[in-house]
């Protein structure tokens, strides 16, 4: 596991090269997470736990828009999807402008109206957000679709699919282990949990960290939802970047 944080800037950068060099520098992590062992939690849930955890997930608003919209990916692409889960703050939804809007086949967004559809920036909109937890109005380009470019690059055969869930200016506080639909961990989980019917989570590429990094408690404050996300999905392996 390859844990990544930004700290004293909260702003993507503007140009392209910029997007190009984060998305380098991630896509890079990610191949070389290929060779880690299988990610494992070090603790399991408690019956109490366990049981928010199914109460959340049966009441997902994002399942039905999710089978409605299913017709927009491929049928060859349906349940083979490699998904990757964007979160943390700014930085991850992006804040430059968007000058390109092209599609990419094989690439895909399960987007914040709980929706398939070809993957075009800015991939964190919140036109038609069905929650209002993570709606970020001044969403741009982020490292998301270059990450995705440079993937497809390595592997043309692959489809890819990229779930939102960043929101600007969220501290680690915000982010932390919360089982209900109004946080950003449990609004997370929600998604997550929707969007693997097409596919398996692979990795979730968290980028956070400002003045709160700076604090003691941050390391522990960080790990928590590290630990316990993927845990809540059980056959998939997911590494973080």
């Amino acid at each position: 596991m390859i844990l990544r944080r930004e700290v004293a800037t909260d702003r993507m950068p503007g140009s392209a090269n910029g997007g190009q060099l984060l998305a380098a520098a991630t896509i890079a992590l990610f191949l070389m997470l290929g060779s880690c062992s299988p990610w494992a939690p070090t603790q399991g849930d408690t019956p109490n736990g366990a049981a928010s955890v199914h109460a959340l997930l049966a009441s997902n608003p994002y399942r039905e828009t999710e089978e409605r919209s299913v017709t927009a990916l491929p049928k060859e692409a349906r349940g083979k999807l490699m998904l990757f889960v964007l979160a943390g703050q700014s930085n991850m939804s992006g804040r430059g402008t968007v000058v390109d809007r092209s599609v990419v086949d094989g690439i895909y967004l399960f987007g914040n109206d709980g929706r398939w559809k070809a993957a075009s920036e800015p991939l964190d909109s919140c036109a038609g957000q069905i929650d209002r937890v993570s709606c970020d109005p001044d969403s741009g380009v982020g490292p998301g679709m270059e990450f995705a470019r440079t993937l497809k690059q390595i592997r043309p055969d692959a489809h890819i699919g990229l779930i939102p869930c960043a929101k600007g200016a969220s501290t680690i506080f915000e982010w932390e282990r919360r089982l209900n639909p109004e946080s950003l961990y449990g609004n997370c989980l929600l998604r997550m949990s929707a969007a693997s019917s097409q596919g398996r989570i692979h990795a979730i590429l968290f980028l956070q960290g400002e003045w709160d990094a700076l604090d003691d408690s941050y390391k522990h404050r960080l790990l928590e939802p590290i630990w316990s996300l993927p845990s809540k999905l059980p056959g998939h392996r997911v590494d973080y970047s």
